[in-house]
């Protein structure tokens, strides 16, 4: 911990001269004209007879500001810390608690604006950013950033009971092949289309057939680019517990059962918060002998 600043300065006697030298404690802002000499420590200097308080770094705010970032595959985001403080400044990002170098696949890592270029799942972690003066340091609140897909998004176009065209609303991201597209609208038969993809999202619906008795109400619906995989995790005395891998993240699923594939119930809902699961129940083979369960996405 830095030591109080002791200056011994003489004051103006009332009328006129100098008064004898006294020392005192600088402990807050002073406003003081008559120091007889320029003297600097970590807090305070003497600029035109004042002595001003020098500040240490602040951070304002991490743009983007969510805790949680979610970026499709092949992106490149960019993280921006906007800081306060006496000049020069210094930056350093971190991912994991690492420090990072400049490469091919990051940019800016020692300046205000971190960019992570055409991002894999492997970029993903917990990034934060130093930044650092001559009178201290401070270090960001971590943003979470996770490399998911996410589902293309599309509302059809009704006309006399025929699907004449879609409004993309979204394109998603991570798709490998054209997502399937159904419509389903009370009455409604016959409408075909598919989807046109570039880089992994959706650019552009085509009507193969616009059908007919199609209310304007109808929804389009287009498969995910990836189905998540259920798992189970044994315990014991006949107790198992469920996982998941790759879900997209943000997104919400419902966990369901079912002890036929035909009876499906509802056990809860949750919003992805990354690319894997954990269930919070746990089940027991002892009461049940045969149980199904799935998990659906909702769009």
């Amino acid at each position: 911990m830095a030591q109080p600043l002791v200056l011994t300065w003489q004051k103006l006697a009332e009328g006129g001269g100098l008064s004898s030298s006294q020392s005192y404690q600088i402990t807050s802002t002073i406003g003081q004209a008559d120091a007889s000499s320029a003297m600097t420590n970590s807090l305070y200097s003497l600029t035109g007879g004042f002595w001003v308080h020098l500040d240490g770094p602040t951070i304002l705010a991490v743009i983007p500001n969510p805790s949680n970032l979610l970026c499709c595959p092949g992106s490149s985001p960019t993280l921006t810390v906007v800081p306060s403080g006496t000049p020069p400044l210094s930056f350093q990002w971190r991912r994991n608690g690492a420090n990072l170098m400049d490469s091919p696949s990051i940019s800016g890592s020692t300046t205000s604006n971190l960019t992570l270029l055409a991002i894999i799942p492997e970029g993903a972690g917990s990034f934060d950013v130093i930044v650092k003066n001559a009178y201290g340091g401070v270090t960001s609140a971590p943003i979470n950033l996770v490399v998911t897909s996410k589902p293309s998004l599309a509302v059809p176009i009704v006309s006399n009971g025929s699907i004449v065209g879609a409004t993309l609303l979204d394109g998603g991201c991570g798709y490998t092949d054209a997502p399937v597209i159904s419509f389903t609208g009370n009455g409604g038969t016959g409408a075909l289309a598919y989807a046109e993809i570039f880089n992994g999202a959706v650019t552009n619906i085509q009507i193969v057939s616009g059908g007919s008795g199609y209310p304007a109400n109808t929804l389009l619906t287009m498969e995910p680019p990836v189905y998540p995989t259920l798992g189970i995790t044994l315990g014991p005395s006949n107790a198992f517990s469920l996982n998941a891998i790759d879900l997209m993240a943000g997104q919400t699923y419902q966990l369901e059962a079912a002890n036929d594939l035909f009876s499906w119930a509802g056990l809860g809902t949750f919003v992805a918060p990354n690319t894997t699961w954990g269930a919070t129940n746990v089940w027991s083979t002892s009461a049940t002998n045969t149980l199904f369960f799935r998990l659906k996405m909702f769009h």
